[in-house]
């Protein structure tokens, strides 16, 4: 199975608004294909039957490897996909340049847990508003 993956930019562009940038980032993430369905023998089943449900479960194996395969490198792709927008993420709030080295994982920690059911955007909204403080 080939597959095309788009090409990752060493960091993300600064769009209009960060929003804007956040959401264009989220275009680069991959859908994950469908799995083909495991074979069924059919009940009340003849010995032709069984020959080829062998020969459909050995290509169904195959699939399933192949598809694993993808799955990994699709996984792989999107969590540069999610590092690249949280750099952009901790470089657009001020997470780096106004917080002391010490403070900037747990003001992460407490801005992601808040706000990553919401989505990125709105963990961007909350780091903001904590980052706030440090200015």
């Amino acid at each position: 199975m080939i597959f095309e993956f788009p090409a990752l930019p060493g960091r993300l562009p600064n769009l209009d608004t960060p929003y804007d940038t956040i959401n264009a980032a989220k275009q680069l993430k991959v859908d994950y294909p469908k799995k083909s369905p495991k074979p069924i023998l059919p009940p009340n089943h003849r010995s032709t039957d069984v020959e080829v449900y062998l020969i459909a479960m050995k290509e169904w194996e195959a699939d399933v490897e192949n598809y694993d395969a993808l799955k990994k490198q699709i996984n792989d792709h999107n969590y540069m996909v999610d590092q690249l927008i949280m750099r952009f993420i901790w470089d657009a709030s001020g997470l780096n340049s106004h917080v002391p080295e010490q403070y900037r994982q747990k003001l992460w920690d407490l801005a992601w847990a808040e706000g990553h059911s919401d989505g990125y955007c709105e963990v961007f909204n909350r780091l903001n508003r904590l980052v706030e403080i440090f200015e």
